[in-house]
């Protein structure tokens, strides 16, 4: 059947164009699947299957990758 993954990604900036809050959530079928938490540098998962990326994305150092996105190309 048909499945739907919706990402959402994004940062507000304050006058001075620092970042006040950077955010990267997805869902999955409707419901949440993996999001970066507030500090930028850890990962909430809503759904068992998404333990497993969780796991990957620790090793590999996305959130640091996100963080930095979220940090210097976002703002």
């Amino acid at each position: 059947g048909t499945h739907t993954l919706q990402l959402m990604f994004g940062c507000n900036v304050g006058p001075d164009r620092r970042l006040l809050l950077g955010f990267w959530q997805s869902a999955y079928d409707g419901g949440d699947f993996i999001a970066l938490n507030e500090d930028l540098r850890s990962w909430t998962v809503g759904e068992t299957v998404a333990s497993i990326i969780k796991s990957k994305w620790e090793i590999s150092g996305e959130a640091e990758f996100q963080r930095n996105y979220l940090e210097v190309k976002c703002v």
